[in-house]
């Protein structure tokens, strides 16, 4: 784990004392397994979205091998948190 201005990435340690990105790849199957969904997709750019969290939109852009970006991240958490967030209160 690597803290950055107050939030915690969950970016893989390469074992030289330095931290990789995740791929999109894992930011993709994050989303599906939350029960994320492509509601659009325009060349690259894909939309996920949430029946839960219709106000929510995640646009991941790039192929699968390509190491995630830090905003594409915290754009993939915020939305899992509030996914979160949205079950609890429903649950109540």
């Amino acid at each position: 784990m690597v803290l950055r201005q107050g939030k915690v990435l969950s970016w893989v340690y390469c074992g030289w004392g330095d931290y990789m990105p995740r791929k999109l790849r894992e930011l993709r199957r994050d989303l599906r397994r939350a029960g994320y969904y492509i509601a659009r997709q325009r060349g690259s750019h894909e939309n996920w979205k949430h029946d839960l969290v219709p106000e929510v939109r995640v646009v991941l852009t790039g192929k699968d091998s390509v190491d995630a970006k830090v905003y594409q991240e915290d754009e993939v958490q915020e939305a899992l948190r509030l996914l979160r967030k949205a079950e609890e209160k429903r649950r109540s």
